[in-house]
């Protein structure tokens, strides 16, 4: 690319590469250019509209994840945004019908720990999204339509254009690219807090591409990282607000820890 313009401009997000294999990132490209001799110009770019364009809320993601060390308590305060974590996925899954019903974009999105089963008799999907500690409730991930679809006719469009589509539950290679109003999100046991650190748990990811992408390019330390990018996209896909259904206790503590910090900065 830089080889074949005048001028390359590269929007980067270097926390949103969820495969160990993907290309891109800034260091890539700043060493691509300074063997070619080009000239780097970097630009951060701080205004969004994503999370209904609270900088503040990122950072306090960012920080609950790690990836800054300080953490950013305005979006509280300021009432910019809104999270919930919820003891019971049915609570969780009831209000967000609310919201729907009311005329808002919802979505819940879960951590790729259960399997993806093709659908059965009669096309009938699998309810695979299920769990003792979800009681009665389980859902199946998005239908396997497969990738050769109309753009307008394809799985991940249509499952968050129609709400219709609400049923199935979605997954990070289904909401890269789509924001919503409000998103459920299902924290899976594949990456937790432990102490002071986060932690991979590969035995409770289902993802074989990844987990075979990870065996090739780092292991553990890699699969941290990588599933700390899974997290940060699915917690930021909501324009109005997150709701949380953190299935570790001690990963859990750890999100109200933060959520309390909060609390007691807006008030103090």
């Amino acid at each position: 690319v830089i080889r074949a313009t005048r001028v390359s401009a590269f929007f980067l997000d270097d926390n949103q590469a969820v495969r160990a294999g993907e290309i891109g990132h800034s260091g890539v490209i700043r060493d691509a250019a300074r063997r070619l001799g080009v000239e780097i110009v970097e630009a951060p770019l701080d205004a969004q509209f994503r999370c209904n364009g609270s900088a503040s809320y990122v950072h306090w993601i960012d920080a609950l994840l790690g990836f800054r060390p300080d953490t950013d308590l305005a979006w509280r305060r300021a009432e910019e945004y809104t999270v919930r974590v919820e003891d019971d996925v049915a609570r969780m899954d009831q209000w967000l019908r609310g919201k729907l019903a009311a005329g808002l974009k919802c979505r819940i999105v879960a951590g790729y720990c259960w399997r993806w089963s093709k659908p059965g008799p009669g096309n009938k999907l699998v309810h695979d999204v299920k769990d003792a500690r979800f009681g009665s409730w389980s859902a199946p991930w998005i239908e396997k339509t497969g990738q050769a679809r109309q753009p307008l006719d394809n799985q991940y469009y249509r499952w968050a254009n129609e709400d219709d589509y609400y049923e199935q539950v979605g997954s990070i290679y289904s909401v890269q690219g789509f924001e919503f109003d409000h998103v459920g999100v299902i924290w899976g046991e594949d990456l937790v807090w432990r102490k002071d650190h986060w932690e991979a748990h590969l035995d409770k990811n289902k993802d074989k591409t990844f987990k075979r992408d990870i065996a090739l390019s780092g292991g553990a330390a890699a699969a941290t990282v990588k599933l700390r990018n899974v997290y940060r996209v699915l917690l930021t896909r909501g324009m109005l607000g997150t709701s949380l259904f953190v299935m570790d206790d001690e990963t859990r503590a750890k999100v109200r820890s933060m959520l309390e910090a909060q609390r007691v900065t807006a008030t103090g």
